[in-house]
């Protein structure tokens, strides 16, 4: 926070200090996910690498993911703008 926003402390871990804790955790839960997918996200905009793969392959979307011609992000755009959630 001090370094980018000139406020408050900047957090004493980095990164590097936290994520063989995430990989140990990832590989206890089974977590599922897309190497090329994280890399091409998380390296790009954040500058997180991944020090060993995912425990297990990335799910295959659901039919219902593929057939529907509406994302959640589009369907969730209109619920805001038809004023349904509160902000």
């Amino acid at each position: 926070m001090q370094r980018n926003y000139g406020v408050g402390f900047d957090w004493p871990l980095t990164y590097d200090d936290i994520e063989p804790w995430y990989v140990d955790a990832e590989y206890e839960m089974g977590v599922a996910g897309s190497d090329e997918e994280s890399n091409a996200y998380y390296q790009r905009h954040f500058g997180a690498y991944r020090s060993k793969s995912y425990p297990m392959p990335a799910l295959v979307p659901s039919y219902l993911a593929n057939v529907n011609p509406l994302s959640w992000q589009d369907l969730f755009a209109s619920v805001i703008a038809l004023g349904a959630c509160p902000s």
